[in-house]
């Protein structure tokens, strides 16, 4: 009794041992006395230190090996003999169970029910594939087509814009003047087409007109001169060289005539069918001249091409852009995608059109329904971004799984994880 008054009291574990070696542990100890196991080292330097019975082997749980004791479901310590208990708490003393082999065979069917839960639980995994990757939307880079200084602005960033909406507007009154220029010139080309059609003035053609009248009265008197020369000479009135002269007179009448005719005809035409056809061209290239300023005028003013949000304003009023040069970036919110990568054998339970689940680090408890719009046809090395060597160096697939965003709670760039619901692997 006094010896175990001593101990009550606070006597510590190297005189516990002494007293140990030359009894059996615990005899002569209260029951709440009897010492816990010695470290390794002191129970393997010393034959009298009490050694714990063995424990039975039950299997693997969370990467340990699991032991059924006297206590329960435990793990063993690192150093191989003193065991932990089921979450790494030291199990205490050995105190000796009440009805100990029903309690050990109840703790048994305990474990393996756990054991066969887990095991469900793993067939359940292989129905799902899980990636992360980041969320991703449609961006429209909006560009200037022409050069100039930027006149306005019309949106701020964060603006939801239509198709159509005006975004920006660049100077054109140097366009305006070139537009002018080539007005002028449509016109000039309308005038001279009309002119060849039309023909000449209808004073130039009363004038054409009265010379072929005035040849053919000059053809007639020649003709009745020659006439009566030709009878005359028979008769000898006249000599033979005022009967040529008559004939020759005769000749220039009617050369006259014939020159007269086509100059009447020519007067009334003007023009050749290739001239009017050179004319008519002449017209056609000033009209599309006068287009293309138009054409250019009218890309001064910056329309949204698609609706979204104007996520970037790239430049301010009063800067000069140039053609290509990016005004505002718009982002279509309404719907964001996640790009994720899975492998070769994961790739056969992948389907079009099959759900998935997002889940993002801002709204941890919200599950964000999504759908699996693409599959790559072809395989590629895993993205640059991924740290290891070991991984970079797989195979896989990249598959896009759309998101509905109405709320506007998914913003581009958020890192995401997700979740696919496949079926059986296609063997």
């Amino acid at each position: 009794m006094e010896r175990g008054r001593r101990l009550s009291q606070g006597q510590d574990l190297q005189e516990l041992q002494t007293h140990s070696r030359s009894r059996p542990p615990g005899r002569f100890l209260p029951r709440g006395c009897r010492p816990r196991l010695a470290p390794a080292d002191v129970r393997q330097s010393d034959p009298g230190i009490h050694q714990p019975r063995r424990n039975s082997p039950l299997g693997t749980f969370a990467g340990r090996n699991v032991w059924i004791g006297h206590q329960g479901l435990f793990s063993r310590h690192p150093d191989g003999q003193r065991p932990f208990g089921f979450f790494g708490r030291d199990p205490g003393p050995f105190r000796a169970p009440k009805g100990g082999r029903v309690m050990r065979s109840r703790i048994i069917v305990l474990c393996l029910a756990v054991l066969g839960g887990l095991s469900c639980a793993g067939n359940g995994a292989k129905e799902v594939i899980s990636a992360s990757g980041t969320i991703e939307t449609v961006e429209v880079h909006v560009a200037s087509k022409v050069s100039g200084e930027l006149l306005e602005l019309a949106v701020e960033e964060g603006t939801r814009v239509k198709p159509g909406d005006k975004l920006a507007v660049v100077d054109h009154a140097t366009l305006d003047i070139q537009l002018r220029q080539a007005e002028a010139g449509v016109r000039l080309a309308e005038a001279q087409l009309a002119l060849l059609v039309k023909g000449a003035r209808s004073e130039d053609i009363r004038q054409a007109e009265a010379m072929h009248k005035q040849a053919e009265a000059a053809l007639t008197v020649a003709e009745d001169d020659a006439r009566r020369m030709r009878e005359l000479v028979k008769t000898g009135s006249v000599t033979p060289k005022q009967r040529e002269d008559a004939e020759a007179r005769l000749t220039v009448a009617t050369a006259q005539l014939s020159a007269g005719a086509e100059a009447l005809k020519k007067v009334r035409t003007l023009a050749r069918p290739e001239e009017i056809q050179a004319a008519e061209a002449r017209l056609a290239q000033a009209v599309a001249a006068a287009d293309l300023l138009k054409k250019t005028i009218a890309d001064c003013t910056i329309l949204a091409p698609a609706g979204g949000v104007v996520t970037h304003r790239a430049v301010e009023p009063g800067e000069l852009v140039t053609p290509g040069a990016t005004i505002v970036t718009l982002a279509e919110l309404d719907s964001v995608y996640v790009m994720i990568y899975v492998t070769e054998n994961e790739l056969g339970r992948v389907r079009l059109g099959g759900p998935a689940e997002i889940q993002i680090d801002s709204f941890p408890d919200r599950v964000f329904e999504g759908i699996v719009t693409y599959i790559s046809p072809e395989a590629e090395f895993t993205p640059k971004n991924v740290q290891t060597k070991q991984d970079r160096v797989k195979l896989v697939f990249g598959v896009k799984v759309e998101i509905e965003n109405r709320e506007g709670l998914l913003k581009p760039g958020l890192p995401a994880d997700a979740v696919i619901r496949v079926g059986p692997e296609v063997k």
